[in-house]
Formats: structure tokens, sequence, C-alpha cells
């Protein structure tokens, strides 16, 4: 096995996943749902985030970072 340069070892750290986590898709009905919450309250309560998570099948810290961009 040959010995790589330096360059060639720097171009292979990034092939390296680099433990990603995966984007939660959210799909159209939870949007809707999501939106008409957001129309009630924009800053709903950690109860809040809980029920609505619960309602629309997301974890709740998904739903807390949609309504923080939205």
């Amino acid at each position: 096995k040959r010995k790589l340069s330096e360059a060639e070892e720097l171009k292979d750290l990034g092939d390296q996943p680099k433990d990603k986590r995966l984007r939660t898709t959210i799909l159209p009905e939870q949007l809707d749902y999501l939106y008409q919450k957001y129309q009630v309250e924009s800053n709903p309560s950690r109860k809040m985030l809980e029920n609505i998570a619960r309602e629309v099948g997301l974890k709740k810290r998904v739903v807390q970072v949609w309504f923080q961009n939205t």
C-alpha cells in the first residue's frame, strides 16, 4: 500500500460520513395542521408543542424548530 501525500489524506477526510442527522420531511397534511396551529398561536408553550407534536406525529423538537423558523 503506497503512502498518501498530505493533500490526498486531506481529500480522503472529506469522504467520511459526518454522522449527519437526516432532515425530517414534513408532509403536506402535517404542514396544513402546523399552519392552522400557527395562526392561533405563533409562540406555543412547551405543553402546546408536545400536544401539537403528538397530534401531528412529529417529534416535539421538529415542531419546535418549525415554529421558530416560521
